[in-house]
């Protein structure tokens, strides 16, 4: 049996009302009994041992699936679940997904653009490496022999001739 269909057979959800209910008596709890308890972040319900929000059990009750961002309430009131107010939205910022903190910008770093040197001293090797950011994303453009090669490529890429001198 699936989730999904594990949900449908615990909970009624009525979406006009937003009112997530249980299907069947729990222990001495009666039927029609609503779930969860009201949380800062919403209606927290226990599910399978764990803590869930109402909003995404109504989700996946509605639309068979998980959200794969947060669900986010129209009006701002994290305890009205009505069908109308939820919506999938992408997260506010990025985040890093082993760390979850925000993601910087990179635009002003120095480094994090243009053309610089790597030595590879246990080869004896030194080559002239080309980065670019494009859409606020670090691009590697490639390792060259010389040094115009990885100008070239940084402004074939960006438009602009890479920063500073070597």
């Amino acid at each position: 049996m699936t989730i999904h269909q594990t949900l449908k057979e615990t909970f009624d959800y009525d979406p006009d009302t937003g009112a997530l209910t249980y299907r069947k008596p729990r222990g001495s709890l009666p039927a029609g009994r609503p779930a969860g308890t009201a949380t800062k972040g919403g209606i927290s319900v226990l599910l399978a041992g764990g803590h869930t929000v109402a909003h995404r059990i109504i989700w996946n009750i509605i639309t068979g699936e998980w959200p794969q961002h947060p669900v986010r309430h129209v009006n701002g009131n994290k305890l009205d679940n009505r069908w109308d107010n939820l919506t999938v939205a992408a997260p506010l910022r990025e985040r890093d997904p082993v760390s979850r903190k925000p993601i910087k910008s990179v635009t002003n770093r120095r480094v994090a653009h243009g053309v610089g040197r790597v030595v590879f001293a246990k080869r004896g090797v030194s080559l002239f490496e080309a980065n670019a950011i494009i859409d606020k994303e670090r691009v590697f453009l490639g390792r060259f022999e010389t040094e115009a090669e990885a100008r070239a490529a940084f402004k074939s890429a960006t438009g602009y001739n890479a920063p500073g001198s070597l």
